[in-house]
């Protein structure tokens, strides 16, 4: 009479859960051997791989780095543009001051100069004036004198 065969082994195990971003648990191990006939059960299968590691939340972590490295640059180059800008209009006011300064220097100086000319322009005519009356006084004088004798 010869002995049966042994039992077929159980299964493996199911693969262990992800783990919040790390690697997976491992599978359980495999079910025993069939029996070989003299009643020792053969050696238990090796355990199953363990799992992928789920996403660690690093795509969460690139996104926010990205737009927050997006706003800092358009926050730096909106300020460089008003401090660009705030430069433009200073320089622009300062150069119309100073035109408007020149402008103003140069009619006064205008002014002054046709005021000197007008007053001597007067004080040549009055000079003359008189110079013309004292000519005329003395010819006068002169011919009366002359008439007399």
């Amino acid at each position: 009479m010869t002995p049966g065969g042994g039992g077929d082994g159980g299964d493996g195990g199911g693969d262990g859960g992800d783990g919040g971003g790390g690697d997976g648990g491992g599978g359980d191990g495999g079910g025993g051997g069939g029996g070989d006939g003299s009643g020792s059960g053969g050696g238990g299968g090796s355990g199953g791989d363990g799992g992928g590691g789920g996403d660690g939340g690093g795509v969460v972590v690139m996104v926010v780095v990205v737009v927050v490295m997006v706003v800092v640059v358009v926050m730096v180059v909106v300020v460089v543009m008003v401090v660009v800008v705030v430069m433009v209009v200073v320089v622009v006011m300062v150069v119309v001051v100073v035109m408007v300064v020149v402008v103003v220097m140069v009619v006064v100086v205008v002014v002054m100069v046709v005021v000197v000319v007008m007053v001597v322009v007067v004080v040549v005519m009055v000079v003359v004036v008189v110079v013309v009356m004292v000519v005329v006084v003395m010819v006068v004088v002169v011919v009366m004198v002359v008439v007399w004798w």
